[in-house]
């Protein structure tokens, strides 16, 4: 008798089967109005752009697609994405082991409608700017005050970016204001385990990222719920800050415009690149 051999399978098509025996599992989690089909056509668009998915530890890959189902985002590289980096598994005193994992990691697009959704927040505003842009900040005994006017030419490379910024106003009118130099940014961008090796979100989505970064250390002043706190800070898994630790002190306010704008930006000569995240919600 002549024993017939099965095909092998492609990956895309065994990932692709796994994400059908899931469905259950991804209903549970997903909110209405994301149905079990189209989450399961997004993470398949996401590991079609990015076939090294598919060759990470596969346990990570599937917690990162649950995580985004939990924080009602589709992992389409707009809401969220799927980013790879590489984690030492061996136990103390032993040789290095580094796996390549999967992290899930909200952008920017979904974190802003997720905050939209709190109900708290009347107005969003991330931008980055760019070395030849106006831009002042001060404080005086009527609060924070910000003042930026962006250029629609010139240089709006990453490398141009001088400050990112993160300006919230709550629906009581408070204004919450977090500026990172570029020097601060570079720092968090160090502390990446996939910022500094050439690939990964810093290298594909710098002004994004750094506009996250603003976010993430303006968050602790909001008022929002706990589950929303911890979808902003879904990344950290990719960071190492013991390493190259974050200082997360907030300036203290001083009075008087030019001390406190000379504070945030010093004399580094880095540009940067502005973009404004005010979508309707």
């Amino acid at each position: 008798m002549t024993q017939t051999q099965e095909r092998p399978v492609s990956p895309i098509v065994a990932f692709s089967r796994d994400l059908e025996k899931r469905e259950d599992k991804f209903r549970e989690l997903l909110p209405a109005h994301i149905s079990p089909a189209k989450f399961r056509s997004s993470a398949l668009t996401a590991v079609q752009h990015n076939p090294d998915l598919l060759s990470a530890d596969k346990a990570s890959l599937f917690n990162a697609l649950q995580q985004s189902c939990q924080d009602g985002l589709l992992p389409d590289n707009r809401e969220g994405a799927l980013v790879i980096h590489n984690t030492n598994t061996a136990k103390r005193g032993q040789p290095a082991n580094w796996v390549a994992k999967v992290a899930w990691m909200p952008m920017v697009k979904g974190v802003l409608k997720k905050i939209r959704q709190s109900g708290e927040v009347a107005t969003i505003t991330l931008q980055v700017v760019y070395h030849g842009e106006e831009f002042d900040f001060w404080v005086d005994e009527d609060g924070e005050h910000l003042k930026h006017r962006p250029m629609f030419e010139g240089d709006r490379s990453d490398n141009n970016i001088r400050l990112a910024y993160a300006m919230v106003r709550l629906k009581d009118g408070d204004l919450q204001v977090e500026i990172l130099t570029k020097a601060e940014i570079e720092k968090i961008r160090a502390a990446s385990k996939t910022g500094s090796k050439g690939y990964g979100p810093w290298k594909d989505w710098y002004a994004q990222m750094a506009k996250k970064s603003a976010l993430h250390r303006l968050v602790p002043k909001l008022p929002i719920s706990s589950e929303l706190v911890t979808l902003i800070e879904r990344d950290r898994e990719i960071y190492d800050f013991d390493q190259e630790p974050r200082d997360v002190t907030p300036p203290k306010p001083q009075q008087g415009r030019s001390s406190r704008l000379q504070q945030f930006i010093g004399d580094d000569d880095s540009t940067s690149e502005e973009e404004r995240e005010h979508e309707n919600a």
